[in-house]
């Protein structure tokens, strides 16, 4: 934001940017929920055809080594601005607060 429209910024306009940011907090946590989702099952359809082969042992490497990701991930979004309330105040104390730089930086 500009010095200009932090000048500029009305009660209402206040209140719509921030419900507006907490929609994009929620979207971008469904978006990274939709990624990992599609991960776990792309490796349930491995596993189902790695059944009985030696190979099945890679799998259950890989499915660890993707839950732990998962939880650096969640991880990542939720303690990289602390307080949480940062991501979604109008204007941010600071540039790392901001959603898309943090979105950035986990994936």
């Amino acid at each position: 934001m500009t010095a200009e429209d932090k000048a500029n910024m009305t009660p209402e306009i206040h209140a719509e940017r921030e419900k507006g940011s907490k929609w994009v907090f929620v979207s971008e946590h469904c978006f990274i929920l939709s990624v990992w989702s599609m991960k776990a099952c792309m490796l349930v359809i491995y596993a189902r055809i790695t059944e009985g082969l030696r190979q099945r042992k890679w799998i259950n490497y890989i499915a660890i080594y993707v839950a732990l990701g998962f939880v650096a991930t969640e991880l990542s979004l939720f303690l990289i601005c602390r307080p949480i309330t940062n991501y979604w105040a109008v204007p941010t104390p600071n540039g790392k607060t901001e959603l898309q730089t943090s979105i950035n930086i986990i994936c």
